[in-house]
């Protein structure tokens, strides 16, 4: 047994006695450092032990394998977790190598351990090293951890990279940021008022983390900035989209594969940035650049992995393409790979057929006018669904009433609150939500409408609604297409749709954000509505006698 592992057996073996935290290692190292003395005393013990096998061990451990043992307990000190991002930061160190001033000045902003910092010092890459990192435990390991690697200049302020934007420039700067979740009010209004940026419509933290990297950049520098899919289409965040592609600062979006990190599955991209003019966003697909670890389930970049990325990066290849600003003016600035690369329906991720996320799809019957002529007179209990009530994305007023017996005729296509319907026989396709109003007054659809009912345990129904109004959620809905003139599709193609699964986090924030806007939308249509009411009357208030 070597070294490294005789150690961790014994401190693995006295875990009974010890509490084992990362955070009084890190101390036991940075008194060695000082003093050149392990002093294990620091361990709280809960019994007397004997501690001097440990201590031996330690004393013949090399720096580099002192780190590893770091690792192995932190592994088990939920306390003291590190979010760290091997894989992309073998991809980060490849970029920087390719197109930075490798011997210049590096910021990594939400530090963390320094890891990266660690990874570029060992790789030859930069020559004074920077953090921002906002926990001081963090800070801590950083710091030790980086004395034992050899790193000679580095400083890491303690500080939120959210509010506290540093003036100073750099050449590389990095930022595998914390995914937090709705921007504080405080960060956007600092953002508005800004004169730089007047930004005040974000979202998602990933960009102001982003928008960081961009203003640390020198103007030959290179940012890589890591995010979550959600940040690249949100609706809310078009405007901080558009204001990065009209600096025309984005070299490049890679479609990372899902399971690379160690903390979570959730698929991530990569952003690359510089302050020279790029003319055109190459976006990549390298969602199926990866070979599984041999020791744990999660994927892994190998040399060859890294290589082909590079190659697609610098060169291009059919997995990727290239778009120009008014390509993303016409898509409201959607920077989500799969909007721009070909086929993109072979890339989707996790797709599952429509058929296994719903309990019913249901085709509305066909009534024709005589019945509904015959119905007219008689008293009114509900209403049928036409497709010229299904202008948007939601109903508003429907306009043929029907009887109860026309209902009980058609039970089954009677709508349920947060049933999906869509246009199944029209010129258009439109895909719309059933909210409980709508579902309140009794409704039925007609022969070119078809209802879709989610599973709500598998799906929310605002994640469909947007991904089924999407661009790609359009196309892939054409694809179903089989009349000429009109569209038309039937349940059989209907149930064969294709639906990305995402993680649950992503999935409910695409949710949540289809939820919020809807909302927004259904007010600013009833402001729309009381005022074509209203315009007839303004007129009227002055008195026809005065002219």
């Amino acid at each position: 047994m070597d070294l490294l592992k005789k150690a961790w057996s014994v401190m693995d073996a006295l875990r009974g006695s010890i509490r084992i935290s990362s955070l009084d290692v890190i101390n036991i190292y940075e008194e060695w450092l000082e003093t050149g003395r392990f002093n294990l005393s620091v361990l709280n013990l809960k019994e007397s032990v004997d501690l001097n096998e440990l201590e031996s061990l330690l004393e013949q451990l090399s720096e580099d394998e002192l780190i590893q043992f770091f690792y192995m307990i932190n592994q088990h000190d939920r306390t003291h977790e590190l979010f760290e991002f091997d894989e992309g930061e073998k991809l980060a160190l490849e970029i920087f190598k390719h197109y930075a001033e490798t011997s210049g000045t590096v910021l990594d902003i939400a530090s963390g351990s320094g890891h990266f910092i660690r990874q570029l010092h060992e790789a030859g890459i930069g020559s004074d090293y920077h953090g921002e990192e906002l926990n001081p435990n963090a800070i801590k390991i950083a710091e030790v951890l980086s004395r034992l690697s050899g790193v000679k200049k580095l400083d890491i302020k303690e500080t939120d990279s959210l509010i506290h934007w540093s003036k100073d420039k750099y050449d590389m700067v990095y930022c595998n940021m914390p995914f937090l979740g709705n921007v504080r009010q405080e960060i956007r209004r600092q953002l508005a008022e800004n004169p730089e940026y007047k930004l005040d419509k974000i979202a998602i933290s990933d960009w102001i983390f982003t928008l960081r990297v961009y203003a640390a950049l020198k103007e030959d520098g290179v940012g890589i900035s890591i995010v979550r899919g959600a940040a690249l289409n949100a609706i809310r965040d078009k405007e901080v989209r558009k204001w990065l592609v009209d600096r025309k600062c984005l070299k490049a979006v890679i479609q990372l594969p899902s399971d690379l990190m160690n903390y979570t599955a959730i698929p991530t991209y990569m952003l690359i940035l510089t302050k020279t003019e790029n003319d055109k966003i190459r976006f990549i697909d390298a969602s199926g650049e990866y070979v599984t670890g041999a020791t744990r389930q999660k994927n892994t970049f190998t040399e060859d992995n890294i290589g082909r990325i590079m190659t697609d990066l610098q060169s291009g290849s059919e997995r990727t393409t290239d778009v120009t600003e008014s390509d993303l003016e016409k898509v409201e600035y959607n920077l989500h790979p799969l909007v721009h690369l070909k086929n993109a329906e072979n890339h989707l991720i996790n797709p599952v057929p429509l058929k296994e996320l719903t309990t019913q799809l249901l085709r509305g019957r066909d009534i024709n006018k005589q019945t509904l002529d015959a119905d007219k007179d008689k008293d009114k209990a509900g209403y049928l669904l036409n497709l010229s009530d299904l202008d948007d994305i939601y109903i508003d007023d429907i306009k043929q009433p029907i009887s109860q017996e026309l209902l009980d005729a058609n039970q089954k296509m009677l709508v349920k609150e947060n049933d999906l319907v869509i246009t199944s026989r029209g010129s258009k396709i439109k895909v719309a939500i059933i909210d409980k109003a709508t579902a309140d007054k009794q409704v039925i659809v007609s022969s070119n409408i078809t209802i879709i009912r989610p599973d709500t345990g598998k799906v929310d129904p605002h994640y469909l609604l947007a991904y089924m109004n999407s661009e790609i959620g359009h196309n892939m809905i054409e694809r179903m297409n089989t009349g000429s003139v009109i569209f038309t599709f039937t349940n059989k193609k209907l149930a064969e749709y294709l639906v990305p699964v995402l993680s649950e986090e992503e999935m409910n924030l695409i949710a949540d954000e289809m939820k919020i806007e809807l909302a927004d939308y259904k007010r600013m249509q009833r402001s729309i509505k009381r005022f074509k009411e209203k315009l007839p009357t303004i007129f009227n208030k002055f008195d026809k006698e005065d002219y």
